[in-house]
């Protein structure tokens, strides 16, 4: 029988099968832990967009009244200016 074996008691072996299980069990909390902050990162990063996206479409229709209105008086001054363009003489 080797020597390392004849030294190693049941209590020892459970005790290194309990130690590589804690090993084992403190990596995958870590990694839990990662996965956690990423998908806690992706959430306010969609959180975000989201408010953005209102954002954005409230400031689109801003321009939008805002070129109609342009499009508007420079139509009434080309109407009202002779031959049809405005600032020609």
């Amino acid at each position: 029988m080797d020597p390392q074996q004849q030294k190693e008691t049941p209590s020892a072996v459970s005790d290194k099968t309990l130690q590589d299980e804690l090993s084992t069990l403190r990596i995958f909390r870590a990694t839990l832990e990662s996965v956690k902050q990423v998908v806690d990162g992706i959430y306010r990063d969609t959180v975000t967009a989201k408010g953005n996206c209102g954002t954005v479409v409230d400031l689109t229709k801003r321009w939008e009244g805002v070129i109609l209105e342009t499009s508007s008086s420079t139509s009434v001054v080309d109407e009202a200016a002779p031959g049809g363009t405005a600032g020609e003489s």
